[in-house]
């Protein structure tokens, strides 16, 4: 699971992830405090078959703390077994 790809995401995820292209791993792309808690997310999707929320926090590179809340979703094509997931992310610095 870390070896996922981003296929698409917004720009200020781009940017506060400094994910300079798309086609970047999880493992490449994620903060690490978020690695972790993302591949268990994913894989936890995929395998139960249902949405999974996750939130929490973590500390980004210049020690601020960031509270997250996001959400995994499950897609399968019809026709074929390639399984993908659609997330939702937000986040903001801690008060």
């Amino acid at each position: 699971m870390p070896h996922a790809v981003f296929i698409a995401c917004g720009d200020s995820l781009q940017a506060n992830w400094k994910l300079n292209r798309l086609g970047a791993t999880l493992e490449d792309a994620l903060p690490g405090a978020l690695r972790d808690r993302f591949t268990a997310g994913c894989s936890q999707t995929l395998a139960q078959g249902e949405p999974v929320p996750l939130e929490g926090s973590y500390r980004d590179e210049d020690d601020e703390e960031i509270l997250f809340r996001c959400v995994m979703m499950p897609v399968r094509a019809v026709s074929d077994d390639v399984s993908f997931i659609y997330g939702a992310y937000s986040h903001k610095l801690a008060a």
